[in-house]
């Protein structure tokens, strides 16, 4: 997020908790009158409630790529649009892969996705990229590692030359370690194999993220003594070496620590009696401070533009946007989204540029929402809901610029099981 030379940056966090520390507003979710979307596509399968998972946005701002969830674990699909009219542009899936993340190339219109093999042994790390414009693939990659595991992240270096994915991989002594793959972006030549973690018991590779410099960064869980401790590294962009790697402290939610990157700090959140927010030095993993966040819990995704971090979790009874001074830590307000409860909030997002930051999920009637929050102070600028087809709606996934913002999600329906499902994708004017 792009502020002026004065202002001081800031971390941007989604959380649910009753501390006020800072300035303190309550936000009725959905008091304002609701914006009416740009367009709202629904995507349905026969014979399998599918829902939207993952949404990226090309280099262009000309298409919108949804992955696609089959609810009963059937394969997956790609489905791009139109991010002016919402028209559907092209359809993508393999029967035999198991899509775990997309990303979207932020030089040229392609998109890379990896994931898994769905009849193999389970050990095949499967990766490939997409013209963004056809559908058609440029290139794969098949990776058949020492031993199970699965490629479950997808990043690509900001001048788009390079492309990294990361997941576990139990080896040969029996050691789960963090594995790293990085692609030539043209041609998907594998360039380097690296590892992390390796002389630990235990250890799953949870969040991946890539520095302004292109370094690959990672959070995840390594085992120390038979107990869950975070841990965060970093590999060389030149040939997959350790730069470093750091043990941060004890976590009783192994394999959700979240990590996101910043202009000058590496953010990673964890879990142990209370979550913790830590900022590290990218260049070597020196912590540079550390803050507990009592009374707070289920802190789940973080993620980053070049100098903000956001953050979604949730506890007690409402949902919580909160905003962090990255210097120090220190919260500069918090922001109570009233209608929405303590596991509403899924998805953040503050656009590159822009004063706004965004918080989409479902409120306690079933309805899906967006709320825009002023980023300076977390006043609220405007909220829409929708209300899909089935009983619960939710918006999973989001992505904004200056002008658009996108969201994609699903309404389902089910309660011994999920009986139906209905994926949705919509695009909305930003708050001004």
């Amino acid at each position: 997020m792009s502020l002026a030379a004065s202002a001081r940056s800031i971390v941007v966090g989604a959380i649910c908790c009753a501390v006020a520390i800072g300035p303190f507003a309550f936000v009725d979710a959905s008091a304002a009158a609701p914006a009416r979307p740009r367009w709202l596509e629904t995507f349905t399968r026969p014979t399998t409630p599918t829902s939207a998972s993952a949404l990226a946005v090309d280099a262009s701002g000309r298409r919108v790529y949804v992955l696609m969830s089959d609810l009963h674990g059937g394969p997956s699909m790609i489905v791009a649009y139109s991010a002016r009219t919402g028209e559907q542009l092209w359809r993508w899936s393999n029967r035999r892969m198991e899509i775990n993340d997309i990303a979207a190339d932020p030089s040229r219109a392609r998109l890379y996705l990896t994931g898994g093999d769905r009849w193999g042994s389970g050990q095949l790390f499967l990766t490939s990229a997409l013209d963004g414009r056809t559908g058609e693939r440029i290139w794969r990659s098949r990776l058949d590692p020492p031993g199970p595991g699965s490629s479950n992240h997808v990043v690509v270096a900001p001048e788009g030359g390079q492309v990294y994915i990361a997941g576990s991989v139990r080896s040969d002594d029996a050691k789960v370690h963090w594995l790293v793959v990085a692609y030539g972006g043209s041609s998907g030549s594998r360039r380097w194999t690296g590892h992390l973690g390796r002389a630990y018991r235990y250890g799953f590779a949870s969040d991946l993220s890539v520095t302004p410099d292109g370094v690959p960064v990672l959070a995840g869980t390594v085992d120390v003594q038979g107990d869950c401790h975070a841990a965060a590294g970093a590999l060389a962009p030149s040939d997959g070496a350790r730069s470093w790697f750091r043990v941060l402290g004890p976590t009783h939610d192994c394999g959700f620590e979240i990590l996101a990157v910043g202009t000058t700090s590496v953010f990673v959140e964890w879990e142990d009696r209370d979550p913790t927010l830590a900022s590290l030095d990218p260049s070597d993993g020196t912590v540079i401070w550390s803050h507990d966040l009592p009374r707070l819990r289920l802190v789940s995704t973080l993620v980053a533009t070049p100098s903000v971090l956001v953050v979604e979790g949730g506890i007690r009874r409402h949902g919580t946007v909160a905003a962090f001074d990255s210097d120090d830590g220190t919260r500069a307000w918090s922001t109570e989204l009233r209608r929405v409860d303590a596991y509403g909030i899924y998805a953040l997002h503050a656009p590159p540029s822009g004063d706004a930051v965004y918080a989409a999920g479902s409120q306690r009637r079933g309805e899906a929402f967006v709320t825009a929050l002023a980023l300076g102070n977390g006043g609220r600028r405007g909220t829409t809901t929708y209300d899909g087809t089935w009983s619960y709606t939710q918006w999973v996934a989001l992505a904004a610029s200056r002008r658009r913002v996108y969201v994609a999600g699903g309404s389902i329906e089910g309660t011994n099981g999920l009986t139906e499902g209905e994926a949705a994708t919509a695009s909305y004017r930003a708050w001004a």
